[in-house]
């Protein structure tokens, strides 16, 4: 079992809700994830000529010109078996929790920045002679959502096709990891990474109706790891994950797996995270105070619980004007469709 940190302190994020682009960027941004990971993902030829002892995550920012994205969801930096740290193949990420036609054009975009970055180290180095030679950079497509990722994974096909042009067309290829097409008992499962087929097998279910049955069965597995300060931390942290995304997940489901963890501070973290850490959310990027703001921060919330709030709901929340009412309602939205909530009144 891999164990690399030693803090006691609950893996809690400082801002909510814990969204799947979050919950990805957490686990895969540690090292010892990827570890474990990419074995079940890269070529065998590859695995055989690379370190990945030594595998470091690199910065993800980058300046894009056309994508709203300005950071790369996950880069690998992966030395050869022998080799200097300078003899390296990056790894590339690209998470999506829904189709994207344009997720390869994307992908490719960034591996352009990573030899970019290459290249200006080069050059401050004084290395960029006529054999200096980029860095290879492998691209994986990680999704997972309602439906099977169906957007192109070479990026050819993002071209308009023409008669005799095929081969003049780029033809970089991302690797498809689709946990939404991959069989529960494929599942990567590493008995010395036992956090690796939770969380997985958690973002492959987290959008259907049997997601409180099956959370509970991976956190059961987790169970006999939880005084280990690392699996504490991943546990409480998935947790908090299903409390804020798994829409489809009733309260009894979350008691439930509240006491498969046996974890007897899950209630008292989750009251402090609706009254500290909400409330620290209203105040970022809004008038602190104001209507306008608690009642901008309640459908930012149920936008990304119900995806398009009913018209008649916003309506009906942006009528109201009491303070005290509004918080009340900013309660409710943080728990809708996670703990139901049978009727929201308006009305102060």
């Amino acid at each position: 079992m891999r164990e690399n940190d030693t803090s006691t302190e609950p893996l809690f994020p400082d801002k909510m809700p814990l969204t799947h682009d979050r919950l990805f960027t957490e686990m895969f941004g540690r090292a010892d994830f990827a570890q474990a990971f990419l074995p079940f993902v890269l070529p065998q030829k590859l695995l055989s000529e690379i370190d990945l002892k030594r595998l470091t995550v690199e910065p993800r920012e980058f300046l894009n010109l056309v994508f709203k994205e300005t950071q790369a969801d996950m880069i690998y930096r992966v030395p050869f078996v022998g080799s200097n740290e300078t003899v390296t193949v990056y790894v590339l990420l690209e998470h999506k929790s829904f189709n994207d036609f344009w997720t390869v054009f994307q992908s490719a975009q960034y591996a352009v920045q990573i030899g970019q970055r290459e290249i200006q180290v080069a050059k401050d180095g004084k290395q960029f002679t006529v054999d200096f030679r980029l860095s290879p950079v492998v691209m994986i497509i990680f999704h997972h959502g309602e439906t099977p990722f169906t957007g192109p994974t070479n990026l050819r096909d993002v071209y308009r096709q023409v008669e005799g042009l095929d081969e003049l067309l780029p033809q970089y290829e991302a690797i498809l990891f689709d946990l939404t097409t991959i069989p529960e008992s494929e599942i990567p499962d590493d008995p010395d990474a036992p956090e690796l087929f939770a969380v997985l097998q958690i973002m492959k279910t987290i959008f259907r109706i049997d997601i409180g049955t099956k959370s509970r069965e991976v956190l059961r597995r987790l169970k006999p790891y939880s005084e280990v300060p690392k699996y504490r931390r991943i546990i409480r942290f998935l947790w908090f994950y299903l409390l804020c995304s798994a829409r489809r997940m009733s309260k009894p489901d979350l008691m439930a797996v509240t006491e498969v963890i046996g974890d007897n501070k899950m209630p008292t973290i989750y009251e402090e995270l609706i009254a500290e850490g909400l409330e620290k959310g209203l105040a970022e990027g809004k008038v602190e105070g104001k209507a306008e703001g608690k009642v901008e921060t309640i459908i930012h919330i149920l936008t990304h619980r119900l995806k398009t709030p009913p018209k008649r709901l916003r309506d009906k929340i942006g009528a109201v004007t009491d303070l005290r009412r509004l918080s009340e309602l900013t309660d409710l939205a943080f728990r809708w469709k996670s703990l139901p909530v049978l009727s929201i009144k308006t009305t102060n």
